[in-house]
């Protein structure tokens, strides 16, 4: 009997031991797994919030660069407003290129609050077919200038016109097509 006390209180002893093993070295290892592991989680968490800032940047370069290319368009596209000789060259040099005789003169312009920009007024009036008339519009509509067509008057050039000093060099028949446009101009 003896010896099966000692074999009991030896085991007893192991258990003890390997219970405070456990207790006192693998659960404080255990923890030290669990904490490096939710460390672990938070690092991909940080990680993926910043992969995901990053590509909003990315996002936010990418559309300041649209913007940005878009606002020089967009200046390239404004006239002059000092000194709209280019635009007006265009006009002369479509008028021309349609056969059609041009007068052009400044006008007033009445601002709107959608206006996006300041303007400036022309009034055009050309002499020639109208079929002629109707190119040099569209031209004039799909021109690489910021334009608004403000008025558009077409007649027909009769006796009464050409006795007129202005319109004496014309020929009865002629369309007299009267335009007036609205640039937008540069501040």
């Amino acid at each position: 009997m003896f010896r099966s006390k000692k074999i009991i209180i030896f085991s007893s002893i192991s258990l003890l031991v390997v219970f405070l093993l456990v207790l006192l070295i693998i659960t404080p290892l255990l923890r030290n797994i669990y904490g490096i592991f939710d460390s672990i989680l938070e690092t991909k968490k940080d990680l993926a919030s910043f992969e995901n800032e990053a590509l909003k940047v990315e996002v936010f370069i990418n559309d300041y660069n649209n913007l940005q290319i878009t606002s020089e368009t967009i200046e390239q596209r404004l006239v002059n407003e000092s000194a709209p000789i280019d635009l007006i060259k265009f006009f002369e040099d479509t008028a021309k290129e349609l056969n059609l005789s041009i007068d052009i003169s400044p006008t007033s312009v009445l601002a709107m609050d959608r206006d996006p920009w300041e303007s400036i007024g022309f009034s055009i009036e050309l002499i020639g077919d109208f079929s002629s008339a109707m190119r040099f519009l569209e031209k004039i509509e799909n021109s690489p200038y910021f334009i608004e067509t403000t008025k558009f008057d077409a007649k027909l050039i009769t006796q009464k016109d050409v006795s007129y000093r202005r319109y004496q060099d014309f020929i009865i028949g002629q369309i007299l097509t009267t335009l007036e446009f609205k640039a937008y101009t540069k501040q």
